[in-house]
């Protein structure tokens, strides 16, 4: 399943004018030369300037600028994206305004995500197939951001979130009128049921099956609901591996940190493969998947830097390059 062809794309942009899409890092990271004493800086240059004063710089301008958008783009942003879905539905089926409204919150997520360019950068890869719908989606958990990572992934989705996001003003009503899922607050029965009855319909839905954030400490267990679900509905399960952000922001913060985020749709498991699984060893190699995969996401991303490092360079990405290239 992992040796399946893979290209790297760009996150598109839709109509929103996207800044933040950039190569994945294999296709596009690079390592920079940093000039030496004796040669000529350039106007831009921060050399002189120790890198945890630039981190700390850095770290405050992203959060300085991030968090009104954030809230200009929920107080006015959900108001009028939430009107462009309501102005026509007396004139729509309930199921294509349900899609419509969905739709809408996945290009509020874009706009978020926008929001945290051009400290915080976006890399996506994912098979060179398209991905099945409906499907399930299986994610690892490290950060709060996640929940707006799913704006990325294509399709019409639906997350299954813990009870807590339901209690949030505005995003968590719009949570519920976009009917989430919470395991924990309805019988299994019911909770499969709806689940089944939404990926008939051509819904994808979207799951973090660890329960919580495990932030910058190893990935936690898998809880079986979705695989339950898969197993009934015979839909193909497509694992996520998300890394990069777990400081973005970190558990039990809401201080964001510079980063690359990068998101790695694997080829997905069909029922051919799982069929004959249980729920616990089900789930567990769709873990070992995920855990590999970010394993050696991070162990490429640490090499570089370890490399660039050791000969006096400094790792950078390719946007930064193509900019030294056009100086």
């Amino acid at each position: 399943m992992q040796g399946a062809g893979r290209e790297t794309e760009n996150v598109p942009d839709d109509s929103l004018g996207n800044p933040l899409a950039v190569p994945a890092p294999q296709a596009d990271k690079c390592v920079c030369r940093t000039p030496a004493a004796s040669e000529p800086s350039s106007s831009h240059s921060t050399s002189n300037i120790p890198p945890s004063t630039n981190s700390r710089l850095l770290f405050f301008l992203l959060n300085l600028y991030f968090w009104p958008l954030f809230f200009l783009t929920t107080l006015v942003g959900i108001p009028v994206l939430t009107l462009l879905v309501a102005l026509p539905a007396p004139f729509r089926p309930h199921r294509r305004n349900m899609r419509a409204f969905r739709m809408m919150i996945v290009r509020y997520g874009r706009l978020v995500l926008a929001g945290m360019f051009p400290l915080v950068r976006l890399a996506r890869e994912q098979p060179l197939e398209a991905s099945p719908q409906p499907c399930i989606y299986i994610c690892n958990h490290r950060s709060a951001s996640d929940p707006f990572l799913m704006a990325l992934l294509p399709g019409e989705i639906v997350q299954v979130v813990n009870v807590w996001p339901f209690h949030l003003p505005v995003l968590g009503w719009f949570a519920k009128w976009a009917g989430y899922l919470s395991v924990r607050e309805m019988p299994f029965e019911r909770f499969s049921e709806t689940a089944a009855r939404y990926l008939e319909q051509g819904i994808n839905i979207a799951a973090f099956p660890e329960g919580t954030r495990s932030g910058e400490g190893p990935m936690g267990p898998f809880h079986s609901a979705m695989f339950r679900v898969a197993l009934d509905t015979g839909v193909p399960v497509v694992p996520v591996c998300i890394s990069g952000n777990q400081r973005i922001p970190p558990k039990g913060s809401w201080c964001l940190h510079p980063g690359t985020i990068h998101i790695r749709v694997l080829p997905p498991v069909t029922a051919e493969t799982y069929s004959t699984w249980s729920p616990f060893t089900f789930k567990n190699r769709v873990h070992d998947l995920i855990k590999e995969e970010l394993a050696r996401m991070e162990a490429d991303e640490t090499e570089l830097t370890a490399t660039a490092e050791g000969r006096g360079w400094r790792y950078c990405d390719g946007s930064e390059q193509r900019e030294r290239q056009t100086r």
